[in-house]
């Protein structure tokens, strides 16, 4: 790949304007703990997505409810989860790459970057 090919580009997607057009789509790891909270291995795999420089980082499936677990280890977005995750979003490495239009999202932890 050339410096000039159209993935090093930015793109406009909606009202956002990415960096480039490379995305890391979402994968489950099911790297989480038995309550759903993710663990120092979930920060270090997001660490490392973000130190990738893509631009889009699509957030791996998450349940909502405790009927909807798919799978054993799987993250959750639940009250009783709020802090563990809030914690994954807030990290110094997360707040940096925002400031190159990536961002992961929270419905009750999210903030403009």
């Amino acid at each position: 790949m050339h410096e000039n090919d159209p993935v090093f580009r930015p793109i406009k997607i909606g009202t956002k304007t990415l960096s480039n057009r490379f995305a890391i789509q979402a994968m489950e790891a099911c790297d989480a703990d038995e309550e759903g909270n993710p663990t120092e291995k979930t920060y270090r795999r997001y660490r490392k997505y973000f130190e990738g420089k893509a631009a889009f980082i699509d957030l791996e499936a998450i349940t909502v409810t405790d009927e909807t677990v798919a799978r054993k280890n799987q993250l959750m977005c639940m009250p009783k989860n709020r802090k563990a995750l809030e914690k994954l979003v807030r990290r110094p490495w997360l707040r940096i790459r925002r400031c190159a239009q990536a961002r992961a999202w929270l419905p009750w932890a999210c903030r403009p970057a």
